[in-house]
């Protein structure tokens, strides 16, 4: 076989070519060239990025079990209609403020006044929102979060809700659709560094049971490329009127799921039940730690004279 046959049928240009090729890999300088975990480690010590940012959520019990809200965290809040899980963002809005963290928020399902009424009985917090919003537009979503993030730093998103970026009605392949959308929404949490809480509506619950993540609209592809999903839910005949915010999913600390913490309706926003009194779902219950109270200070008070 000859090298003219070789040359016509093209063998020798593809070896040429692989070589060429393989020497520009072997010489690659770029950005994203691979290089060792030790290199990687000097790397991000010398860009001071070692340390994964993470935000307070503000409350304490809940904190105790999901730790902080990391960059790069998907967070997904669901529970039944009126559970309280827009409360549950705004109240963590006010919290995040206090502390200094930047909020960008996206809430379609109210008008202007309506959600600026949730913080009537506070101090209105520090955040960012667009003037208008523009549903089933993610293109024009994520321009606005990158504005945000250039003109005010923000770290934290919050989308009132899923189904307001993504339109089902034109969607062929509605559960397809929803994880390519979230799957965009990850990866523009870990590139800028951000918490994005996102809202997922449930389906139509049959009985007062808990949700869990089969009760989520679409599920398999929300959960799947969720960080952390929170329920909500009001717990029924409770003392207070006590809802629950319920772990279901958290990719970092797998044996809190099915844990909780427990608030109380402040106005139009929930409040965390204190440490020593969650658990306390029932009146029996609350006179139970007062009598207990009552005798600690019995004790004190005798051990005093």
């Amino acid at each position: 076989m000859g090298e003219s046959y070789l040359e016509e049928t093209g063998l020798i240009k593809s070896l040429k070519e692989t070589i060429e090729d393989e020497k520009k890999l072997a010489e690659y300088k770029g950005e994203d060239r691979v290089i060792s975990s030790e290199e990687m480690q000097e790397e991000l010590k010398r860009k001071g990025s070692l340390v994964v940012n993470g935000y307070d959520c503000g409350f304490p019990y809940l904190a105790s079990k999901i730790g902080k809200l990391e960059a790069g965290n998907l967070i997904t809040v669901t529970g039944f209609s009126g559970q309280g899980k827009t409360s549950i963002l705004t109240a963590m809005t006010v919290k995040l403020s206090e502390k200094g963290t930047p909020v960008l928020w996206f809430s379609y399902e109210n008008t202007a006044a309506q959600f600026f009424r949730k913080f009537d009985n506070v101090n209105l917090p520090l955040f960012y929102l667009p003037m208008s919003n523009k549903p089933y537009d993610l293109n024009w979503f994520v321009e606005r979060v990158k504005e945000a993030i250039l003109k005010y730093e923000v770290k934290v998103i919050m989308i009132d809700h899923l189904h307001y970026i993504l339109d089902l009605f034109q969607s062929r392949n509605a559960s397809l659709d929803i994880g390519n959308l979230l799957r965009n929404l990850k990866i523009l949490a870990v590139e800028n560094e951000l918490v994005i809480f996102l809202v997922a509506h449930t389906k139509q619950p049959k009985d007062f049971s808990e949700p869990d993540m089969g009760s989520i609209r679409d599920s398999s592809f929300i959960v799947q490329e969720s960080d952390k999903v929170l329920a909500v839910h009001r717990i029924k005949g409770s003392v207070e009127g006590r809802s629950k915010v319920i772990i279901l999913k958290d990719r970092d600390h797998g044996n809190v799921m099915g844990q909780f913490s427990e608030f109380i309706l402040k106005g139009d926003l929930l409040e965390e039940v204190a440490t020593h009194k969650q658990g306390e779902t029932s009146a029996a219950a609350v006179a139970s730690r007062k009598e207990g109270e009552r005798i600690q200070d019995l004790k004190l008070t005798e051990n005093l004279k």
